[in-house]
């Protein structure tokens, strides 16, 4: 029986000594981990496909496509993500873009992923983990890249993270369409004439309405003075 009682108190030390996901202890580490954040650089045309009528067209498999990375990288940390329906990702080094990240797709839905950093295993913490940052991605606007919202970016529907999803491309092409007419028609002489005089007004009355009192009242003495002639 004693010999059964020091054998639980042994397995019971171990146990608390040896934790596979133990907090990494490393001031240095964890001074640094504090600091850090996630940088997220999109690379869109990825899984897009162009139509004749200038729409992009996400495919299935790939859609909106994005790399997440650390702000401050360094070479004794691993990232590894889960998004929110489970899924994992791994980090892998991006030869286009020179970084180690985790490369992710999402098909254009808002998703929020959990980052969890471990120490490399030649850091100071070899496989703990140092900490986990949670990071949200919004909605992708699948008319972004769009012909028109390229030549027309200041459009309600043509922002970025602009939740577009329940409008379709015919709504979006009428839309649109709409707004360059208007556009178009605001850019002619008669409404930049006006526009220049709405804007300005004040001083196109300062400049108009002396002048009009001068010709008044030399019309009215020009006037006055032919009575008196007998010319009128």
């Amino acid at each position: 029986m004693k010999k059964k009682f020091i054998l639980f108190v042994l397995l019971f030390f171990m146990a608390g000594v040896i934790n596979v996901n133990a907090a990494c202890n490393n001031k240095e580490l964890n001074d640094w981990s504090k600091s850090v954040y996630v940088v997220q650089t999109d690379y869109v045309d990825k899984g897009l496909i162009v139509g004749e009528d200038g729409l992009y067209r996400r495919m299935d498999y790939l859609g909106y496509a994005y790399l997440l990375s650390l702000s401050t990288p360094r070479k004794d940390v691993i990232i590894k993500a889960v998004d929110s329906n489970g899924k994992e990702y791994n980090q892998e080094h991006i030869d286009g873009y020179d970084m180690d990240a985790v490369g992710c797709t999402n098909n254009l839905d808002a998703i929020e992923y959990t980052i969890i950093i471990y120490g490399a295993p030649e850091s100071a913490c070899p496989g703990e983990v140092i900490r986990r940052i949670n990071y949200n991605v919004d909605q992708y606007n699948r008319y972004y890249k769009t012909r028109y919202c390229e030549d027309y970016p200041e459009f309600e529907l043509c922002q970025i993270y602009k939740d577009t999803s329940d409008i379709s491309e015919s709504e979006f092409t009428e839309q649109i369409e709409t707004y360059i007419e208007e556009v178009e028609k605001h850019n002619t002489t008669f409404y930049k004439i006006l526009a220049y005089v709405k804007k300005y007004y004040a001083y196109v009355l300062f400049a108009i309405v002396p002048f009009l009192l001068v010709s008044l009242t030399y019309r009215y003495k020009i006037k006055d003075y032919l009575k008196k002639h007998g010319e009128l």
